[in-house]
């Protein structure tokens, strides 16, 4: 049901999203619904996070290898192959993002309980790294820019909440 909802919401208010990134998050809203709660993340802001880092296009492989729709990059436990997959992908951002990674709890130690403090800098760490999340680091700039651009995008919707 809420899969159904969220779709709903995107084809009323598709935002920055084009048609066809509207039709992939609907092709696989239960990946979507699934790695959101279970991470405890947003669903808009896994949204955001794939249509700034892919466009939500699964085979994208970046240039500094990452993978999938959201720009991972592989290991030996999750392979380029394995990211290339939605779920996968989904299920590995939201564990980047949730509040057990080491950038949330690095952001928590920067921002002193502020939640838009810690969200921005946990962003900030997913596109540059521990240093970013630590507000240092040669890649700020971009981090800083990059945060920006995914907590924009996530104004831009009002989706059901995951129960």
């Amino acid at each position: 049901m809420i899969g159904l909802a969220i779709c709903a919401a995107l084809a009323a208010n598709p935002g920055v999203l084009s048609k066809d990134e509207v039709k992939t998050i609907c092709d696989n809203v239960d990946s979507l619904v699934t790695a959101a709660k279970e991470k405890e993340v947003p669903p808009e802001r896994l949204i955001c996070v794939a249509h700034h880092e892919s466009k939500w296009i699964p085979s994208l492989i970046g240039s500094s290898g990452e993978c999938g729709i959201t720009q991972v990059l592989p290991t030996k436990k999750t392979p380029c192959s394995e990211l290339k997959k939605i779920s996968v992908a989904l299920e590995k951002a939201a564990s980047l993002l949730s509040k057990n990674n080491l950038w949330h709890r690095l952001a928590s130690s920067v921002c002193n309980k502020d939640k838009k403090c810690i969200i921005k800098h946990t962003l900030m760490g997913y596109n540059a790294g521990t240093a970013a999340a630590l507000g240092k680091g040669s890649k700020l700039n971009r981090a800083k820019n990059y945060a920006a651009k995914i907590m924009r995008c996530e104004r831009n919707y009002e989706l059901p909440a995951i129960p």
